[in-house]
């Protein structure tokens, strides 16, 4: 990640963070890195709008880059450009495809950060429920039903829970994205950390969106325009983070 960059996922943070020298000498604060985003960053429109929504979340940059790669679609003229936009802007933005979120969804269920907590609960629910059961006591009918209510509505808050987490990360919910499980390599990336989009995932992407395609259509028409405005946007996206990152650079030695 360019220096810079990571300088605004910190600052963005739930943590801010601030670049100090021990000696005192050089402090990049939220103020200067912000400043700098706003002077450096205005020649650099496109990939100050792609820096903002992918590395600080910001909702409206998100909206304004699905737009923009939306009408250079439509620029190319090839047919189902909300499909060829919303693939362009998950690659873009390194989001799942709907073709790799079943996995991720059941990974997240599995190994997200609300899996374990969930399935204690469930496990603890059920054990109580078996305990209840054995004692034969009526009385205790109206609590093993509050309890299998519980476990259902467990399920579904893990459920939506995976769904979401799903939708926001290419990364391996079972390495945590370090390629690396039990001491070797993940199984269920392959030791990569996340799942890359791949030539078949794209593809699919238009079925699972409503839209039939032949694979010579798309070998032919969609394949060549995806690459080339994935590799623009990403171009856009490098010489705006350069940019920041001299003027960051400039900045530290000024200070």
């Amino acid at each position: 990640m360019n220096y810079a960059v990571e300088l605004l996922s910190k600052l963005h943070s739930p943590k801010p963070i601030f670049i100090e020298r021990k000696s005192g000498q050089t402090r990049l604060t939220p103020d200067v890195i912000l400043g700098a985003i706003s002077t450096e960053l205005h020649g650099y429109p496109v990939g100050r709008v792609i820096i903002e929504a992918r590395y600080l979340n910001d909702l409206a940059a998100e909206k304004t880059l699905s737009a923009h790669i939306l009408d250079k679609v439509k620029q190319e003229h090839v047919a189902h450009a909300s499909i060829v936009a919303h693939i362009v802007y998950c690659l873009v933005m390194q989001k799942p495809l709907h073709s790799q979120r079943v996995k991720l969804r059941s990974l997240h269920k599995q190994y997200g950060g609300r899996a374990k907590r969930s399935q204690k609960l469930i496990s603890t629910w059920r054990e109580r429920i078996k305990s209840m059961e054995r004692s034969g006591n009526a009385k205790l009918q109206y609590m093993i039903d509050r309890h299998l209510d519980d476990i259902e509505k467990e399920k579904q808050q893990l459920l939506s829970y995976a769904e979401l987490k799903a939708s926001q990360s290419l990364n391996c919910p079972k390495c945590g994205g370090t390629g690396i499980s039990a001491n070797k390599g993940c199984d269920a990336c392959d030791g990569i950390g996340y799942f890359k989009p791949t030539r078949e995932r794209i593809y699919s992407e238009f079925r699972q969106m409503g839209a039939r395609i032949t694979e010579q259509d798309f070998t032919r028409t969609y394949q060549p325009v995806i690459t080339d405005l994935v590799s623009f946007y990403c171009q856009c996206e490098l010489n705006a983070a350069d940019a920041l990152e001299n003027r960051l650079m400039a900045e530290r030695t000024v200070l």
